[in-house]
């Protein structure tokens, strides 16, 4: 039982030394409470507390508050009191004495900055300094010394100061490109599609009624396309009066030139398809 005890408070004390820069020789913060206990159950406080914590120049430490506390309290106390005033009266600022347990809470602080081991066996104080982090809590369970496992807010802190640790700095990660580093990536604008892969608008054309769009002239039976050509270049140029004679002109001359070269001007022949007669039988 003593050695997983030992093991337990060599862990936890491992724990503070890593986050909390709890080292020894460690201070111990006592109250009349863990003493008056200790005094009752028979055990010699400075040779335990400095077995269990492995340090054999622990420091025991108390408070003047603690002191008058104790002297209030009667001749119930004195055994109490005679021992505890063997221990270093540690300076708590308080000009008229203080309640010991509000004495004890303001040395802790917010953090522990002055790395206290706090002994004691109020359950509110336990409570109140279980709040802050880094405050290793030393209690008396029956004729034995324990040592409280880290709360919930110095394993909190614990973890955030681990965070903190991994983090790589701002100019680091920038170099790096990883991390906080890394700057914030603009969001694109939404962009129209691009104008070379659009097919063009095709122009309407114009209706027959009110539009000025020219049509080619139908052609002519026994006129060459060259005299529709000529013939519809007399109508655009308004020249009204002659255009079946330049038409016949272009034609002549188009006959000439076959003529000329022994080639006959090709007419297209269209298939007549006869109907066959159905003979119809009458019966009778």
């Amino acid at each position: 039982m003593k050695i997983t005890r030992q093991k337990h408070a060599k862990r936890v004390l491992k724990f503070y030394h890593i986050n909390f820069d709890l080292h020894p020789p460690f201070k111990v913060l006592v109250d009349g409470n863990f003493v008056y206990a200790a005094v009752e159950h028979k055990i010699m406080v400075a040779e335990l507390v400095s077995s269990l914590l492995g340090d054999p120049k622990v420091k025991l430490c108390t408070t003047r508050c603690v002191l008058a506390e104790l002297e209030k309290l009667g001749s119930a106390f004195k055994p109490a009191l005679s021992v505890i005033s063997q221990y270093k009266i540690v300076k708590c600022g308080h000009e008229s004495p203080v309640v010991a347990s509000e004495c004890l809470g303001y040395l802790a602080g917010e953090s522990n900055p002055m790395g206290f081991l706090f002994a004691t066996q109020d359950r509110s104080l336990m409570a109140e300094l279980r709040e802050i982090p880094g405050s290793p809590i030393l209690y008396i369970n029956f004729n034995l010394i324990a040592i409280d496992p880290p709360s919930d807010k110095s394993l909190k802190m614990a973890r955030k100061m681990d965070r903190r640790k991994l983090r790589v700095p701002t100019n680091e990660a920038r170099r790096l490109g990883i991390g906080g580093g890394e700057k914030k990536k603009k969001r694109k604008k939404t962009k129209g599609p691009n104008p070379l892969s659009v097919k063009k608008k095709k122009k309407s054309k114009g209706k027959s009624g009110g539009s000025d769009v020219e049509r080619p002239a139908k052609r002519s039976k026994g006129l060459d396309g060259a005299a529709v050509a000529t013939a519809a270049a007399g109508n655009s140029a308004g020249d009204e009066a002659e255009p079946v004679a330049a038409a016949s002109a272009a034609a002549v001359d188009s006959e000439a030139a076959g003529e000329a070269t022994g080639e006959k001007p090709k007419r297209k022949r269209k298939r007549r398809h006869k109907k066959k007669k159905k003979s119809v039988e009458l019966g009778l």
